[in-house]
């Protein structure tokens, strides 16, 4: 508490030394009342300073130029004329309780635990305090005979006194602990915090600790500028609320502490203000843990206001004034002021031992020959007094290692499953890392919207914390060589390829329209040999890795495939293809069409409506949607699809955050076509956004749902690559008028799909394929009354589905259910509209 109001008895000091008139502070009084960060009675102007001081908190006051000067000073860390210590009363004089490194003091030998007993001869036993501070201190480069007490001798010493510059941050490596100790946010901090840690490697670094303990604060934008060091780039670091407006400070710059870490912060009733700011600003962003007692609470930011020439400040007894001008929430969220940072841990911590150093330890060598103590220093000289003396040797310049020793020393007071979370995570079992278990950590607290109490989150084994949240989260750790699951489905740069194995063979399943293995004749059923002059794998994973790694590495894939009898030799280049492109049919009135997945922006969303439009205007009475194999795509894409079909005022969707209902959307138009006789085919592989428009298309009796019960998962959800090989996915959200409901069809049906075992017969009997899909992508009823004749086949409509599979891969599904629909649409129940 001594180092917080040491500035403001400065100046309250000298405010009773040159107390300016009445006329002189009305311009600075109309100023604070303006700026003041709450409303001000107006009447006030006209009040003495002393007793308009009642009206503004204890950080408002005035300067004198004396005053300022020296303000200023102390906040970037220099003292004018001093010899670098801080004491308290003793009955013998003064007791040392700090000494600054690099100061008069600190070179001439001085300890903490001295007792200074006369300066100059003089008896420091006065009761006069302010009188004994300046016989010590003096102008710079005079002298000063100090006379103190040491392990109860008497000694004597000359010291020069100086301008000392306060270092802010000490920082040292333990093990894979970086451990800081910042004793003030001054000017040059995060200058300083960069010179010390420029030759550590950040990722061999798994635990960051903050001392801040005894940390008065300092200036703001040196707070800032350490914070966007630990936080991602733009995340809100602090808003500052003031009587006008709002101002939300985030991080400026892409710090190269940035990562997911344990962080843990050791703070007490003397951190204040710009500590505050940070502690509660890395508990907000970085879910750091406080460890140790409730902050000071002062939740305040105060602007300086330096005269200048033509201010009309009355005489030159003004050389400024500083007033608070805002509130402040760390992290943009988290109160302080009156409140204080709450530790997450409430422990006392220890006492320091009652060290002593040995009668004739020369302090001075060791300072000269070490001034950067290493932990080898430390050992050694620990070990030569009675208890840790390093401390009274070199001062803040070892209070890292102190800040990690008083760590250690208090962890026997934390819980231990919160402490196995941090920093032991050798005392849970889990199969995830430490690093990876924080960063999963996290991420839970980050985006999980349901209710998972704190001691879950926090206090779990991490397995146990997945099972609580099995149906949010999911973690998943790859194993070297395997592919990452695609709930989305196949990638933009995919060759258009459909794998399965049928026993203990890969034959190629599906055959994409328009994709590379389309264009380079790959037919449904074709066994995969070998992938560029290497065996295929039997497991199906093993040969998709063994694809997709041909395509990363090459322009081309060539691919050896066995057709029949034959043995053909197929190259496939690499590129893109469109995942939304929709093909479509007509036959007898009734049109068809399919997706391969949802639509996931406008543009997407604009295809599909505009397919459906010429399908209508091409005199259709009837719309057949195939959505079987469908995934993926965006709720809000979806909904503008369904629009189309909608009755002003229904419900389109209902979003769910938790396991709870979030809020609902409603039809504002009614839907162009909302008369139009529309039927959805579905199967159990149709889940996501597609799975959504059945489900909603069907409740809403818009459409006839055809074919067997879908998957069940009306989720958006977002994969997260995590530190290691462990990847997690979460769920955005999850819609549908139920939470996670499978469609059940309307009309139950094994919609026809032939064997790829049958198609590859067959395609071994039509010869090449390209002929006919040279002619045109899609079939046609003369193209396959055409292809029949040449392939010799009996012309039976299951033959017609084998061959249309075999020549048009995926883009035949349309011609092989037309039979099937068309049956359906005319002998069936009709759709009932509302």
């Amino acid at each position: 508490m001594r180092r917080i109001f040491a500035a403001h008895a400065i100046v309250i000091l000298f405010c009773a030394l040159t107390a300016p008139s009445h006329a002189d502070t009305n311009s600075v009084k109309r100023w604070i009342i303006d700026n003041y960060y709450k409303e001000l009675p107006k009447e006030v102007t006209m009040l003495p300073w002393k007793q308009f001081k009642e009206y503004v908190d204890p950080y408002t006051d005035i300067f004198s130029p004396q005053e300022l000067d020296d303000y200023l000073k102390h906040s970037q860390g220099i003292s004018s004329g001093r010899i670098g210590i801080v004491k308290r009363e003793h009955p013998m004089g003064w007791e040392i309780t700090a000494v600054v490194p690099s100061s008069p003091a600190y070179w001439a030998g001085l300890c903490v635990g001295d007792v200074l007993v006369s300066a100059n001869d003089t008896a420091l036993t006065w009761a006069d305090d302010r009188k004994l501070t300046n016989m010590v201190r003096g102008a710079t480069g005079t002298w000063v005979m100090i006379e103190y007490l040491r392990g109860g001798m008497c000694r004597r010493i000359a010291i020069q006194r100086g301008d000392i510059l306060e270092d802010p941050v000490f920082c040292m490596v333990v093990g894979k602990t970086l451990s800081i100790r910042i004793t003030q946010f001054g000017e040059g901090l995060h200058d300083r915090f960069s010179e010390l840690t420029s030759k550590i490697d950040e990722d061999k670094i798994d635990t960051v600790v903050f001392d801040l303990r005894d940390n008065p604060g300092g200036r703001v934008d040196e707070t800032l500028r350490m914070l966007s060091e630990f936080i991602e780039h733009e995340d809100t670091l602090m808003a500052m609320v003031s009587r006008h407006d709002t101002d939300y400070k985030v991080a400026s710059f892409f710090g190269g502490w940035r990562g997911e870490r344990t962080y843990i912060i050791l703070q007490n009733e003397g951190s204040a203000s710009a500590s505050e700011i940070f502690a509660g600003a890395m508990v907000v962003r970085c879910s750091a843990t406080v460890i140790g007692k409730t902050s000071y609470g002062k939740g305040r930011v105060q602007g300086v206001y330096q005269r200048e020439k033509d201010d009309d400040f009355g005489d030159t007894a003004i050389g400024g004034f500083k007033f608070t001008r805002s509130i402040y929430l760390a992290g943009g969220t988290l109160a302080v002021d009156s409140i204080g940072i709450k530790p997450h841990v409430m422990v006392e911590f220890p006492k320091s031992s009652m060290a002593s150093l040995p009668v004739d330890f020369d302090v001075v060598r060791w300072r000269m020959d070490a001034p950067f103590p290493t932990q080898s220093d430390v050992d050694r000289v620990n070990a030569l007094g009675h208890g840790p003396i390093a401390t009274l040797v070199w001062g803040d310049r070892v209070a890292p290692f102190e800040t990690y020793r008083t760590l250690q020393a208090v962890r026997h007071l934390i819980p231990r499953p919160l402490w196995a979370c941090t920093v032991d995570h050798d005392t849970v079992p889990t199969s995830y890392t430490r690093k990876e278990e924080q960063a999963i950590r996290r991420l839970i607290a980050r985006t999980y919207e349901g209710e998972l109490s704190d001691s879950i989150l926090q206090l779990e084994p991490l397995e146990r914390l997945l099972e609580h949240a099995k149906q949010i989260v999911t973690a998943v750790r790859n194993t070297p060589g395997a592919e990452r699951p695609e709930p989305t489905g196949p990638h933009a740069d995919d060759l258009g390829i459909g794998l399965d194995t049928i026993h203990g063979t890969v034959y190629v399943t599906s055959v994409f329209p328009r994709s590379s293995a389309f264009t380079a004749g790959l037919c449904i059923g074709d066994r995969i040999i070998r992938v560029n002059q290497k065996l295929c794998a039997t497991g199906i994973d093993w040969a998709r890795r063994d694809i997709r790694r041909a395509a990363t590495a090459a322009k081309t894939v060539q691919l050896l495939v066995q057709r029949g009898e034959q043995t053909l030799r197929l190259t496939l280049p690499v590129r893109g293809r469109d995942l939304t492109a929709i093909h479509s049919y007509i036959n007898d009135g009734i049109g068809f069409m399919t997706l391969e997945r949802g639509p996931s922006s406008t543009y997407e969303s604009n295809q599909i409506i505009g397919r459906i439009v010429t399908l209508r205007d091409s005199g259709v009475h009837s719309i057949v949607i195939d959505l079987r194999g469908a995934v993926g795509g965006a709720m809000e894409s979806t909904i503008r699809v369904m629009e189309l079909f909608a009755k002003k005022g229904d419900t389109l969707a209902r979003i769910w955050k938790g396991g709870r209902l979030h809020r609902a959307i409603l039809a504002k138009t009614n839907g162009k076509y909302r008369r139009m006789a529309v039927y959805l085919c579905v199967d159990e592989r149709t889940q996501g956004a597609v799975e959504f428009l059945a489900s909603i298309m069907q409740r809403n009796r818009y459409a006839t749902v055809v074919g067997r019960p879908t998957f069940g998962a009306m989720r958006e959800e977002e994969v997260h690559s995590m530190p290691g090989n462990v990847s997690v996915t979460t769920v955005l959200h999850q819609f549908g008028l139920r939470l996670d409901e499978r469609v059940e069809p309307d009309v139950p049906a094994l919609l026809p799909q032939p064997s790829p075992l049958l198609v590859g017969r067959a395609a071994a009997m039509i010869g090449d394929p390209m002929v006919w899909r040279n002619t045109w992508h899609e079939p046609t009823e003369d193209l396959v009354r055409e292809a029949m004749l040449a392939s010799k086949l009996s012309g039976k409509q299951f033959d017609r589905d084998v061959m249309v599979a075999a020549i048009y891969g995926n883009a035949g599904r349309l011609f092989t259910i037309a039979p099937f629909m068309r049956q359906l649409i005319l002998t069936g129940p009709p759709v009932t509209k509302r």
